[in-house]
């Protein structure tokens, strides 16, 4: 098998053709537009047998360098291979094609000896995790570092640049897409879904459900370190988001009495 390529890049691992003792592999050289693929047959006892060996150069029209920068590559059946590029020269958008792995030929329309490429609409650099293969059904379960050719912040639906969204992810509640689309005041990201939670009654900002950054705004004085409920010395109203002091509590229940009571001792003493 010839690597002798400048930058080729290879998925760590060949796969096993269902049914079979036969194993692929797809390589491809990240600045060059050169597509190897290759099969072999696992006999044991470490023996392989090749079963077959191509390699295509410039056979996919101005994709542009790193085509196969994140090349990856799956086996449906016997009778094909899919393979995943990203077109450089279209917002690096994923491109895949397929081949027999039996013959290592890619699949072309037999009109124009095109090789049958299909663009996914949205997804760039995208990485596909499984392949599905039932009911003669394939489905490849993939996600996208790239969102129409931008690097969105992660809770963008759509956005502008890096940095600003257009749109959101759906959500539990509304996101603020002014601010790269996080979760609004008095809630934190949930870790395990697109959702957000709500913060501790009294904080305005929240890491999560233990863990105030910053207090609502209220009379007294808050604690940020104990979920911003009111500090020693003062007390939460139960009418509003409030703290009173305590010394104004005391003096409401006990000061009349206490001047009363003195007021006593002064008539009993004259």
């Amino acid at each position: 098998m010839d690597l002798n390529t400048n930058e080729n890049y290879i998925q760590n691992k060949a796969i096993e053709i269902e049914n079979t003792n036969k194993y692929s592999i797809v390589t491809g050289d990240r600045d060059q537009d050169i597509l190897t693929i290759y099969t072999f047959q696992y006999n044991g006892d470490g023996e392989i047998q090749d079963v077959c060996l191509e390699t295509y150069s410039d056979q996919f029209g101005d994709v542009g360098i790193n085509f196969f920068g994140s090349l990856e590559f799956g086996v449906i059946n016997q009778d094909f291979v899919w393979v995943k590029g990203d077109n450089y020269n279209d917002s690096y958008k994923t491109v895949i094609f397929f081949a027999n792995p039996l013959d290592c030929q890619v699949y072309r329309n037999p009109d124009d000896n095109n090789i049958y490429q299909y663009q996914l609409d949205h997804f760039g650099k995208s990485h596909i995790f499984h392949t599905y293969y039932s009911n003669q059904t394939v489905s490849l379960i993939a996600s996208s570092s790239l969102i129409n050719g931008k690097m969105c912040p992660q809770f963008c639906a759509t956005c502008i640049d890096f940095e600003n969204c257009d749109s959101c992810v759906s959500a539990n509640v509304q996101r603020n897409v002014n601010n790269q689309c996080l979760c609004p005041d008095k809630y934190y990201q949930d870790q395990t879904s697109d959702d957000c939670l709500e913060c501790p009654q009294y904080c305005e900002i929240c890491y999560d459900s233990s863990t105030c950054q910053s207090c609502i705004s209220s009379d007294g004085e808050r604690d940020v370190s104990i979920l911003c409920n009111c500090k020693d010395g003062y007390y939460q109203d139960i009418g509003s988001d409030n703290c009173l002091d305590m010394s104004e509590l005391y003096w409401a229940r006990w000061g009349k009495r206490c001047i009363k009571f003195m007021l006593m001792q002064v008539r009993l003493i004259s």
